[in-house]
């Protein structure tokens, strides 16, 4: 079973584990071999008028009706391969640009890969009517495969289905279930007012309030930041750039795989492709849920300048999860564990296998949940420890000091039965009891032996 459409759409860490384990799954199909059969259900009385003629009826369908095409398993476990990993890219462009229509493109995607192993029905509305639009059922029918003809990759968009996401489909398929706040993170448009008309130079006016550069660096980045230029006076090969370079991937490799929207963890080769990582537009390419803050530095008074305002900019957060419930936000950066087996893989050239490290992670934590559910620190049974025991008897002075009260409610003068009560003590505590004993009797005689010895100090002195 496929992970959910919410986690296609976030295109997080479940959403890559599960796709990682079917491809593997499939891979280990390459080299196998499968049969083919065909069931026919029928009452009692049907099935045992064919079963009569049976082999001949066998005969004649397989030479009429042809039904069965042999494939070898490599041939058609390798094109199902391919399939589930082109579905899986189109997904992460997809999640990089985000249209307005996103959502619906996402349950259409995850609906293509399910058919690749199992039959699913549609069971949303708006999944259902797109699939109407491009004719899914019709094409199924006909040629057993389907095949988006009508995508536009550099425009992130599919033009037969609608060109928005309906309310319905925006809260099935997002974690945020406030259709107000999912609208204003997908970047609907509010009125910025400016003291004179947007130019090519000014975005937002040549004198704009502190409010509206901040709120233009959260919605709108890129309009106030220039592009980045590469000059070629900064080819060197400096220990400065290669250092630059190797901190600029093991930056990167620190990262959780929820907090990037790209397959693999970007590794540039050169101090031009590193440069280029850090910029805005790449940032946002990358990573997920980037946000940026202003920068005052080098500005005189209220005046902004275009060139002053691109002068610096700093990250604010990356993978910044709102809280559902009890569950905890998106975590950016990775465990120390798996931060040093990258590492490790990365400068020592040591395998590292991710999925195999979250399974011990799993499996671990089952069983910390098992030992704190049954309240012991070993969850297995024990064998019996036999102790021997001896009864103490209170002695006559605890007796005569023990008070008497009377059975008898109407007169409490009468004396009542004494019961004299057992106490078991093990073993255990009486050999403690007995090294208490021990050490007290040792720090007396010490003690003693100290006054002798000042005693004996004091009668030289006098003599």
């Amino acid at each position: 079973m496929l992970c959910e459409g919410i986690d296609a759409y976030e295109v997080n860490s479940t959403y890559r584990t599960c796709l990682n384990n079917h491809l593997m799954m499939m891979h280990g199909s390459l080299a196998k071999s499968f049969g083919a059969r065909e069931e026919v259900r029928g009452s009692g009385t049907s099935i045992r008028q064919v079963m009569e003629d049976a082999a001949d009826l066998m005969q004649t369908y397989l030479e009429d009706a042809n039904p069965i095409l042999a494939v070898k398993s490599d041939l058609y476990f390798g094109f199902q391969i391919r399939r589930m990993r082109e579905l899986r890219n189109v997904q992460m462009h997809m999640a990089k640009y985000r249209p307005q229509n996103y959502g619906t493109i996402t349950s259409v995607l995850m609906h293509m890969m399910q058919h690749i192993a199992h039959s699913p029905v549609a069971s949303t509305g708006y999944l259902r009517d797109a699939l109407r639009e491009l004719r899914f059922h019709k094409v199924m029918e006909r040629f057993g495969t389907f095949f988006l003809h009508e995508m536009d990759l550099e425009g992130a968009a599919v033009l037969q289905i609608d060109k928005e996401d309906s309310d319905k489909c925006l809260l099935v398929i997002s974690q945020v279930k406030s259709l107000q706040k999912i609208k204003e993170m997908r970047g609907i448009e509010v009125a910025i007012v400016a003291d004179e008309e947007p130019t090519e130079q000014f975005p937002i006016g040549n004198a704009p309030t502190w409010e509206e550069i901040s709120l233009m660096m959260a919605r709108w980045p890129t309009m106030l930041m220039s592009d980045w230029v590469w000059d070629e006076k900064w080819v060197t090969r400096s220990t400065a750039s290669r250092l630059f370079v190797q901190f600029t991937i093991d930056y990167f490799l620190t990262l959780s795989t929820d907090a990037l929207k790209v397959p693999e963890f970007p590794k540039p080769h050169d101090l031009k492709g590193a440069m280029e990582l850090w910029t805005m537009q790449s940032l946002m390419t990358v990573l997920k849920d980037v946000s940026f803050k202003p920068s005052n530095h080098g500005l005189k008074g209220h005046a902004l300048m275009s060139s002053q305002c691109c002068a610096m900019h700093q990250e604010e957060m990356v993978g910044k999860a709102k809280r559902r419930g009890t569950a905890r936000g998106t975590q950016v950066k990775a465990s120390k564990v798996i931060i040093k087996a990258r590492l490790d893989e990365e400068h020592r050239h040591i395998p590292f296998n991710e999925a195999r490290l979250k399974a011990r992670k799993v499996k671990k934590a089952r069983k910390q949940e098992t030992k704190r559910r049954s309240g012991n620190k070993n969850n297995y049974r024990k064998p019996p420890i036999k102790k021997q025991t001896k009864v103490v008897t209170p002695s006559d002075e605890s007796l005569e000091n023990e008070v008497a009260k009377s059975s008898d409610e109407n007169s409490q003068d009468v004396p009542s039965v004494r019961v004299i009560w057992r106490r078991v003590i093990s073993e255990e505590e009486l050999e403690e009891e007995e090294e208490e004993i021990d050490q007290l009797e040792d720090d007396y005689e010490m003690e003693e032996v100290e006054d002798e010895l000042d005693d004996s100090d004091m009668d030289v002195d006098e003599m």
